[in-house]
C-alpha cells in the first residue's frame, strides 16, 4: 500500500513477445491463462506491481504499434522491424531498439526496468544505467550453444558484453544452471548477483498427466 508522503514505484519490463493485454485480462478475472503452460512472467510482473502499489510499464514486442493507458498501467506494443535480420543487421536493429528504449526511461523515469533476453542490445544496458534506472536482467535462454562443436558468434557478443554482466546490471535472473555458467565463464566468475528462478505451474497444470504405469513405479529395481 502506498504511504502517504512516499512516491508511488515505477517498474519497466521489456517483455518481448508476451503479450500484456492478455495476461491483464485473465488476472483480473483470477484465471489462468489456457494457452500458457506455466503461469506467465508478464502475469507475475503485473502481480507484483498491484503488491507494491507500482506504476506498471510493459514494452512488448508485438505488433500493431500501440499505446495503452489505465490507472496504473502503460503498454507499449512495439515490434522490432529488425528482430528477424542477418547478422549485423540484426545488431544494429537491437542497438536501435535500445536507444528507443532509453527515450521511454526518460520518459516516464522508472525506478527499476526488468530485461528479457533478446529484446534489446546489451551494449545499451549503460545508457540506461546513466539515466539513474537500476537495471535487472532476465534470462531464458543460454548465451550461446551449449553442446555444438562450432565456432558461435554469440558466445563472443557475450563476452564482448561482460562489462554489462558484471557491472551495469544492478542483478540478473537465470532460468537455469546453464545460464548461470555461462555467465560466469563470460565474466570469469565476476557477474552481478545471480538469482535463479523456474517456472511456476498453477495447481492444476498436472491433474491431467495420469499415474505412471505399475511396471515404472519404481525404477531401477529399487
Amino acid at each position: 500500500m502506498k504511504q502517504q508522503g512516499h512516491r508511488r514505484p515505477t517498474l519497466m519490463y521489456l517483455a518481448g513477445t508476451q503479450d500484456p493485454h492478455r495476461a491483464l485480462g485473465y488476472l483480473r478475472r483470477q484465471e489462468d491463462d489456457p494457452a500458457a503452460l506455466f503461469v506467465p512472467y508478464i502475469r507475475q510482473f503485473l502481480e507484483l506491481c498491484d503488491e507494491l502499489a507500482a506504476n506498471a510499464i510493459v514494452v512488448s514486442t508485438r505488433g500493431p504499434r500501440a499505446k495503452t493507458t489505465t490507472h496504473r498501467l502503460v503498454f507499449y506494443n512495439a515490434a522490432n522491424p529488425m528482430r528477424s535480420a542477418p547478422g549485423i543487421i540484426y545488431d544494429l536493429g537491437q542497438i536501435a531498439y535500445g536507444l528507443w528504449t532509453c527515450f521511454l526511461i526518460l520518459l516516464h523515469r522508472p525506478d527499476v526496468v526488468i530485461v528479457n533476453d533478446g529484446v534489446i542490445h546489451y551494449t545499451t544496458v549503460p545508457l540506461i544505467r546513466m539515466t539513474g534506472t537500476r537495471v535487472i536482467l532476465a534470462f531464458h535462454n543460454t548465451l550461446w550453444r551449449s553442446f555444438s562443436a562450432k565456432r558461435d558468434r554469440w558466445k563472443t557478443v557475450a563476452r564482448i558484453c561482460r562489462g554489462v554482466f558484471a557491472s551495469s546490471a544492478s542483478a540478473i535472473l537465470s532460468a537455469s544452471r546453464a545460464i548461470t555458467e555461462n555467465l560466469d565463464e563470460a565474466t570469469s566468475g565476476r557477474s552481478r548477483p545471480i538469482f535463479e528462478f523456474l517456472p511456476t505451474y498453477p495447481p492444476c497444470a498436472f491433474d491431467a498427466i495420469p499415474d505412471p504405469p505399475r511396471s515404472i513405479r519404481r525404477p531401477f529395481g529399487c
